[in-house]
């Protein structure tokens, strides 16, 4: 299968932040840091604070279309000045939406901002500034040489991975298009005194492309976890105390929905465990560092996170083809908590 891999800064995504910059999401999901390059946005997103793009966004915002929902929508969209819907929409992603409706009509909505704001200018403008963070990212990330740990590790391939680089964002994320395209959206590792972003860190972009290979077989398996009434309850109590504050401004009834999702709470113990494993795999974990990070992950809220790292120690790829054919071994771990 050829390979395409690509590490950027991707216009469509600093295009939402720009749209996102007028809403509440400003105070959730973007870096309080002020750096020239936020501060530009900021100031070109101004005249545009009651665009119908910014409405709506505000709208699917208060429905629960956040975090990875957002930028996940923004890669199915076909690159400016077209600004189509040029992928299907997942069910994840028209679920958590709402309607399909609701997601056309914002899509047309993004394509009239860009034109009404002149945003191709702004791009242009700071072209610059995206190459310099680009080439800077490089330095620090050997994109192919993560790529091949984790093909390695999981025994399973892609057709495409795209690292997508967050000049704004407070947090990073992952996401997949079926079983061909995996995407990482990832934050700044800092800003540096010249006021560019780094991004020097290989295990966020190894944890959000590790989502692309978890995330598809727990749903493949969803029908095999007997104990989801332990997990749901597990995952509530989490999600409560991880983000009822981040999320205050959305519905009760979507609050729940969000806290219930006891996949991604199997899957975040998954992936994190995960990283460990090819961070110990490397040599980059001794056992005191292995310790302080199984803590972190506890206070987290990943209370299993040993008992899957465990488990882990017995996913030999000599024995298993694949972290698909181990992955039962997975489901009996959680059916037995």
């Amino acid at each position: 299968m050829l390979r395409i891999a690509s590490l950027a800064v991707d216009r469509r995504i600093e295009l939402l932040y720009s749209i996102l910059l007028n809403t509440s999401w400003r105070d959730v999901g973007i870096m309080k840091r002020n750096y020239p390059y936020k501060l530009r946005l900021v100031k070109f997103s101004e005249a545009f604070k009651e665009h119908k793009a910014v409405v709506l966004c505000e709208e699917l915002i208060r429905r629960g279309f956040v975090f990875d929902a957002l930028h996940a929508f923004a890669v199915h969209l076909s690159d400016p000045p077209s600004l189509t819907l040029a992928k299907p929409l997942t069910e994840d992603l028209v679920k958590r939406a709402g309607t399909p409706d609701i997601l056309m009509e914002f899509t047309a909505r993004i394509k009239s901002y860009y034109d009404d704001s002149s945003f191709e200018e702004f791009w242009r403008k700071n072209i610059e500034f995206y190459r310099r963070v680009e080439e800077n990212a490089k330095k620090y990330i050997n994109l192919n040489k993560i790529i091949d740990i984790i093909e390695d590790y999981f025994g399973l391939k892609k057709g495409k991975y795209s690292v997508v680089l967050l000049a704004l964002s407070r947090y990073s994320y992952g996401y997949s298009i079926g079983d061909k395209e995996a995407y990482a959206f990832v934050q700044p590792t800092t800003i540096n005194e010249e006021g560019l972003p780094e991004y020097r860190s290989w295990d966020s972009i190894i944890h959000e492309l590790s989502h692309s290979f978890v995330n598809p077989l727990t749903e493949e398996f969803e029908t095999d976890f007997m104990n989801i009434d332990k997990l749901l309850e597990c995952a509530q109590s989490v999600m409560k105390r991880l983000i009822s504050g981040l999320l205050g401004s959305l519905s009760k009834s979507i609050k729940e929905e969000a806290y219930g999702d006891w996949k991604m709470f199997v899957n975040e113990h998954i992936v994190a465990a995960t990283v460990l494993r090819i961070a110990e795999k490397l040599g980059y974990l001794n056992s005191d560092r292995l310790e302080r990070f199984l803590q972190f992950y506890e206070r987290r809220g990943l209370v299993y996170i040993r008992s899957v790292y465990k488990t882990l120690l017995n996913y030999d790829r000599a024995k298993y083809s694949s972290f698909k054919e181990f992955y039962p071994e997975i489901i009996k771990l959680f059916n037995g908590i």
